[in-house]
């Protein structure tokens, strides 16, 4: 981290800014998953599959600017962007496990890495993320 102290505020900053964007993709990668009646999507409804697209696209829009703050303190964390960006592309290419497969640098396996990237750095723990999660979507919320 360059100039530890600032470093550290525009970290926390980039991670609370994270978060409501996380939920979101965890909203997509189950909806392209599950049917909204619980149902396992088989991909068969081309309108539904692009609503899911769509919802994806507004994630990566919203987290390009949350990497670009990174990027000028945390060391390494000019990856991500490139690989949400090749993951996204493989996905468009009709290769579906590149959406959330754990077999392959998907778009959900790269995201996973910086969240554990982000929680280690700003020591963290996961039950801390998940309730302050909860308090930024609600905020967000209204």
């Amino acid at each position: 981290m360059r100039g530890t102290r600032h470093g550290t505020h525009i970290i926390t900053a980039a991670y609370e800014a994270f978060l409501p964007v996380n939920r979101k993709i965890r909203d997509v990668c189950t909806a392209w998953q599950c049917r909204p009646d619980g149902t396992p999507n088989d991909h068969s409804d081309d309108v539904y599959d692009a609503g899911v697209r769509e919802s994806l696209e507004d994630v990566h829009e919203a987290i390009q600017p949350v990497l670009r703050r990174l990027e000028q303190v945390l060391a390494g964390s000019d990856r991500y962007l490139p690989a949400l960006e090749d993951a996204l592309d493989r996905f468009d290419d009709r290769a579906p496990e590149w959406l959330a497969s754990p077999l392959c640098d998907s778009y959900h396996t790269v995201w996973m890495r910086l969240h554990q990237e982000l929680l280690l750095v700003l020591g963290i723990s996961r039950a801390e993320d998940e309730a302050r999660e909860e308090e930024l979507v609600a905020r967000s919320r209204g």
